[in-house]
């Protein structure tokens, strides 16, 4: 048998074919690149399932899951599993309350920490607070906050998802690690492409800081036109999905779609012509990345990675609704100026979030080697 490349295990929440979140996504696509590069990879992941099972060549194993202020306890339980696992690379992202329990293990089990962000808000206390709503989840979250950035300052490598993340890295913390983009797979569809339909956009998990609410909003002051707003996400029983659901059977125009797979995901972007978003905060958006892969141009309220929307011309940034419903009635009315800007999004996407250039990326960080400059700039 072939020598492995050495051995990596991903420790999240959640497994990307159990649960789709951001993290979860790019940690599967990292993992099926590294499988393909001769690493042997596991995962280890929360569950009330405890066996340890492969699931599309990645070891799945498993720890007890936890309500998100009771993550703490799993000490134990991540360290017997280390110990266990006896990786070379423990790849942490998305969960802050996990990092100090890995560093601590990985002094006994071996192997070295990578700690990978994911939200912007996660280098602050105040705005790492602001994305809970109940007071005692608020409390949580700065008692959580420390103990991470102590155990950050004890890990070894830091990875970053802009350069906008990497600045706050070091004026905050004063600490340095190294960027690479979030990435997707190079050929993201195949066969004929539909034709594109006067189709809006919203994809995300439906939570207060990601207001979805305003999408609906803007959907309503855009009545009459000939437009059609899709919101995709999961739907919950609590009040934000009610208040969704109301607005939905009120507006003919609006219609929740729920949660979708990957794939339909994709079908819906191969047909829009814009994808909206309304969040406060994001790391890297993958359906950001997704869209423009697919040339749909983002038309975003706050959210620009290291500013390349408006830097690249990608779609557009404006914090006010009206604002944003000038913009999607100018691009979507304009055939011309959405086809160039549509090309100008695929190319973009297709030179800079390509996932074997991110992995080679990623295994040169691991074997501590400098990135060339380019890998670290946009051009």
């Amino acid at each position: 048998m072939p020598q492995s490349a050495g051995k990596i295990c991903f420790i999240l929440p959640n497994f990307h074919l159990e649960f789709r979140g951001g993290a979860e996504t790019q940690c599967f696509f990292l993992a099926q690149e590294l499988l393909r590069r001769g690493w042997e990879v596991h995962y280890l992941r929360e569950s009330s399932q405890p066996e340890t099972k492969v699931m599309e060549g990645i070891v799945v194993h498993s720890i007890p899951k936890k309500k998100a202020y009771l993550k703490w306890q799993l000490d134990a339980a991540i360290g017997a599993k280390m110990a266990e696992i006896k990786a070379d690379i423990w790849y942490n992202r998305a969960t802050l309350a996990y990092l100090p329990a890995i560093v601590k293990h990985a002094r006994r089990c071996g192997g070295k920490v990578a700690f990978a962000f994911s939200r912007d808000s996660q280098f602050s206390y105040a705005e790492f607070r602001d994305t809970y709503q109940k007071p005692y989840m608020k409390a949580y979250a700065t008692w959580e906050q420390f103990w991470f950035f102590r155990a950050l300052r004890r890990t070894p490598l830091i990875l970053a998802q802009t350069r906008t993340q990497l600045r706050l890295l070091r004026e905050r913390l004063g600490l340095d690690g190294v960027h690479i983009y979030n990435a997707h797979p190079s050929a993201p569809d195949s066969g004929p492409q539909p034709p594109r339909e006067a189709l809006i956009l919203w994809i995300a998990r439906i939570t207060h800081y990601k207001h979805p609410e305003l999408f609906v909003e803007l959907a309503r002051r855009m009545q009459g036109q000939p437009f059609r707003f899709v919101l995709i996400g999961k739907l919950e029983q609590d009040e934000l999905s009610r208040q969704l659901q109301e607005a939905a059977a009120a507006q003919p125009n609006l219609t929740l779609a729920g949660e979708q797979s990957q794939a339909e995901v994709h079908a819906w972007l191969r047909k829009a012509r814009a994808l909206v978003s309304t969040s406060d905060v994001e790391g890297f958006s993958n359906t950001f990345i997704e869209a423009w892969l697919r040339g749909v141009p983002v038309v975003s309220r706050l959210v620009d990675p290291d500013g390349i929307i408006g830097d690249f011309r990608l779609g557009a940034v404006h914090a006010d609704l009206d604002d944003m419903r000038r913009i999607l009635e100018e691009l979507l009315r304009d055939e011309a100026a959405w086809q160039e800007m549509s090309q100008r999004c695929a190319a973009y996407a297709r030179a800079h979030f390509d996932l074997a250039e991110a992995v080679t990326k990623l295994e040169a960080a691991l074997r501590g080697e400098a990135l060339p400059q380019a890998a670290v700039l946009h051009s």
